[in-house]
């Protein structure tokens, strides 16, 4: 991996995500395992994400560094001002990170995309849901998509978490060299079917 023209030998990461713990949420639960086995890589891992008015600014939680900004839906212009605190904080920790990581894609996240440009850091971006934050869907919902996606083909790597996600890529023309597919998958030592309808009435009932 390359910051701008040094070599990086010990990562530093930042996770991008809205919602994280203690909001429950299975991205939450699934960033905490991969944060974990990044950092037994020898990664320097941390999480940036919305306080919703209510959690502290900074939290260490099991072993992983967490910061948040202040954000509500209920603010007028919320992505605009999501985006201009998140290149804030960007700002304050230039030093702290050399690859962002975007977990869920706004449009808005673009400003991003160009701050790491100027700033000569590294964008990886995750789309999650179809028909949300995919390119394609993006292209239906958003005017000046030419634009748009010249400056969503800057970010340095698309994952793609399943197949409909990456062929919305490839339709919208991202650049194949960027575009990586991670299917996802059931850890089979953790999950495994139940044997039995009153297995599941019991495992249910002690939820």
């Amino acid at each position: 991996m390359v910051a701008g023209n040094k070599p990086v030998i010990k990562p530093k990461i930042i996770m991008l995500i809205l919602e994280y713990h203690p909001v429950f949420t299975g991205h939450g639960i699934y960033l905490e395992k991969l944060i974990n086995k990044l950092q037994k890589l020898n990664c320097e891992v941390s999480i940036l994400a919305a306080d919703f008015q209510e959690f502290l600014p900074f939290e260490n939680i099991n072993g992983i560094k967490v910061y948040r900004f202040s954000f509500s839906h209920n603010e007028r212009y919320w992505e605009l001002k999501l985006a201009i605190r998140v290149i804030l904080f960007l700002i304050r920790h230039r030093s702290d990170y050399d690859i962002l990581h975007i977990n869920g894609h706004l449009d808005i996240y673009g400003f991003l995309t160009l701050f790491n440009k100027f700033t000569l850091k590294h964008t990886v971006t995750q789309m999650v849901l179809l028909g949300a934050d995919d390119p394609m869907t993006l292209k239906k919902t958003y005017k000046g998509m030419s634009l748009r996606l010249k400056i969503l083909s800057g970010m340095d790597q698309f994952l793609c978490i399943s197949r409909v996600l990456m062929d919305s890529c490839l339709q919208a023309r991202l650049p194949l060299n960027k575009l990586t597919y991670i299917p996802q998958g059931v850890d089979v030592d953790r999950f495994t079917p139940v044997k039995s309808p009153e297995e599941r009435v019991l495992i249910r009932s002690a939820l």
